[in-house]
C-alpha cells in the first residue's frame, strides 16, 4: 500500500486507491506499493477516518440521485446510522450461513413459479423491484437456497448483509432482554441495508407478547425505510405460511403493493424428495 505521509486527506486516499487499481499490473508499482486495496475495505476505512467529509459528500450528492423529500430524508437517516456504528452492533454479526446456495446452482426444473422466484430475487439484489420481497412455498421448494444465494451475491459485492432464520432472530431479541439491549438489537436489525429473514413463521411467537410486539415494530420500521434508492432498507423474507396465515400486522407490510408485487408464490414439489430435476 502506498504511504501517504502523516496526515493524508480524503483526496489523497482516493488518489492512492485509483492509482493502485489502474496500475496494479505494473511490476514496479506492485513492488513499491503492494497489492491494491479491495474496494470494500477502502470504503469502510475512509468512512471511519473522514466522517465529516463523507457526510458533506452524501448531503451534496443524494438530492441529485432522488429529489423526493421522503427518499432524501430516509437516505440521510440510513447513512447517519451507519456512521454511528449501529449497523455493526457487535452482538449481531453481519454474515451468512456456512453453507450458501448460488443462483447458478439453482434448478428451475421447468417450473414457471420457480423461474419467477429466481427473477424476482435477482431483481431484489440488483436494487430494483420491490424492496420488501417475500417468497411463499412449501418445504423443499428452494426458498432457503434462493435466500442464501442472494446473501452470497451481496456479500461478494461487498454489501452489508445480515441473514437470520426467524428462530435465531427471536433468540437475539430474547437474549437482549436481561441485558437491557432490546432497543439496540432492534436498531441493528432495522438499519442494516440488506436483511434476509429465512423460515419466517417457524418461531411460534405469541403475537400479543413482547417478542411479537418487537417483531411487529421491526417490520414497521423496515417498511417505513424501504425504497429503491441507494441507502434504503431492503428485506427478503421466506416462509411456509400462506398470506392468510401470516401475523396480521406483518402481513400488511409484506403485501403492500407500493412498489409492485411484493409476494412471490412457489408452486413446486419438494426437491429434497424428488430431486432438483
Amino acid at each position: 500500500m502506498q504511504k501517504l505521509g502523516d496526515n493524508p486527506t480524503l483526496r489523497d486516499e482516493i488518489r492512492r486507491y485509483l492509482l493502485g487499481k489502474y496500475q496494479a499490473d505494473s511490476p514496479i508499482w506492485s513492488e513499491r506499493f503492494g497489492q491494491p486495496e479491495p474496494l470494500s475495505a477502502f470504503l469502510q476505512r475512509v468512512v471511519e477516518m473522514y466522517p465529516q467529509e463523507i457526510d458533506a459528500l452524501v448531503k451534496m450528492m443524494l438530492p441529485q440521485v432522488d429529489s423526493s423529500d421522503e427518499a432524501y430524508r430516509a437516505s440521510l437517516k440510513a447513512e447517519q446510522m451507519r456512521r454511528d456504528g449501529i449497523v455493526f452492533f457487535t452482538t449481531l454479526p453481519i454474515g451468512l450461513p456456512e453453507t450458501c446456495g448460488s443462483f447458478e446452482a439453482f434448478g428451475e426444473r421447468g417450473n414457471i413459479s420457480l423461474a419467477v422466484a429466481v427473477k424476482s430475487v435477482r431483481q431484489w439484489v440488483s436494487g430494483t423491484g420491490p424492496p420488501i420481497l417475500t417468497l411463499i412455498g412449501q418445504t423443499g421448494t428452494g426458498k432457503s437456497h434462493l435466500s442464501t444465494a442472494a446473501g452470497r451475491h451481496l456479500f461478494d459485492k461487498g454489501e452489508n448483509v445480515m441473514f437470520r432464520r426467524e428462530g435465531d432472530m427471536m433468540a437475539d431479541f430474547r437474549s437482549a432482554v436481561p441485558r437491557g439491549q432490546v432497543e439496540e438489537v432492534l436498531a441493528a436489525f432495522s438499519s442494516v441495508p440488506w436483511l434476509i429473514v429465512d423460515d419466517f413463521g417457524t418461531a411460534f411467537v405469541n403475537d400479543s407478547g413482547m417478542l411479537g410486539e418487537l417483531r411487529d415494530r421491526l417490520f414497521d420500521t423496515l417498511w417505513s425505510g424501504a425504497g429503491t434508492w441507494r441507502g434504503a432498507l431492503r428485506t427478503l423474507v421466506t416462509t411456509n405460511l400462506s398470506s392468510k396465515e401470516l401475523p396480521r400486522r406483518v402481513a400488511s407490510r409484506l403485501s403492500h403493493s407500493r412498489w409492485g408485487n411484493p409476494i412471490v408464490g412457489i408452486d413446486a414439489p419438494d426437491y429434497r424428495v424428488h430431486g432438483p430435476g
